[in-house]
């Protein structure tokens, strides 16, 4: 009898700590359509925007770069701020601006809309979660290791419809001071670097380029084999390069043109 009480309460403790476990810190956790949302009871008033807004551009974006996700679900980590964040990544010393990541083709990781710090709003939060769900659709084509920073980044803020006045601005800075990085110069830098280089509003630009001259389907050509310019626009990347310039120069309203060497 003894025995079959021990056998009963060990049980019993390992379904209720199942039932309460957390997830990379997290407490609470939310199903919505092929998502679930870890985060902390604190951050629940801002979970359904999260939900909504992924939930609304999931079909959007998969059909954009032809993936099928069937049986997929992507897991959701909101941490509670900034400090949280960094650490659970492995990147404590990791700037402002850095608020989320996906480190694989089913797993987006970010800061709470309610608390990202200075760099970021309530909104721009939720951009980010399309940002980071964009890189996992990403993923699942090709490990992101293999696409260049420019494109990688590029297919993100574009998707997330990242691009906004303060970020046109700083393209036309670029543009006026004659600073804007080659593509091979974003190609080689980390990210840290490409953040501080403009790359992250550069690469919108260049995604936006190749949708506007070339369309999705060449798009996806680009993404599927990264070096071949010629198969996807029948240019190669040196007048590839030069056709970006002359978009962005025409459509961020400056009349500098840069030298391509």
């Amino acid at each position: 009898m003894k025995r079959l009480l021990c056998v009963f309460f060990m049980v019993s403790v390992l379904i209720f700590c199942f039932g309460c476990q957390s997830y990379d810190g997290l407490s609470e956790s939310k199903e919505s359509g092929c998502f679930i949302i870890y985060y902390d009871k604190a951050d629940e008033s801002c979970i359904e925007d999260v939900a909504k807004i992924l939930n609304d551009n999931i079909e959007r974006i998969t059909g954009n770069y032809n993936t099928d996700i069937t049986g997929t679900s992507y897991k959701v980590y909101i941490y509670p701020d900034l400090t949280t964040f960094h650490e659970a990544i492995g990147r404590p010393d990791a700037a402002d601006w850095l608020v989320g990541i996906s480190p694989d083709r089913e797993t987006v990781k970010m800061v709470s809309p309610n608390n990202a710090g200075t760099s970021h709003n309530y909104d721009q939060m939720l951009q980010v979660a399309v940002h980071e769900f964009t890189h996992s659709v990403i993923w699942g084509i090709e490990k992101e290791s293999a696409i260049p920073i420019w494109l990688n980044e590029g297919i993100a803020e574009y998707e997330a419809r990242q691009m906004n006045e303060k970020r046109k601005k700083s393209v036309r800075t670029m543009l006026t001071m004659e600073s804007v990085p080659t593509l091979y110069e974003m190609k080689m830098c980390n990210s840290t670097e490409f953040g501080n280089m403009g790359g992250y509003e550069l690469s919108y630009t260049i995604v936006e380029y190749i949708v506007s001259e070339y369309g999705y389907e060449k798009l996806n050509l680009l993404v599927r084999n990264p070096a071949d310019f010629e198969s996807a626009f029948g240019v190669s990347q040196a007048d590839f390069e030069t056709g970006w310039l002359d978009f962005i120069t025409e459509n961020y309203k400056t009349t500098y043109r840069p030298f391509i060497g």
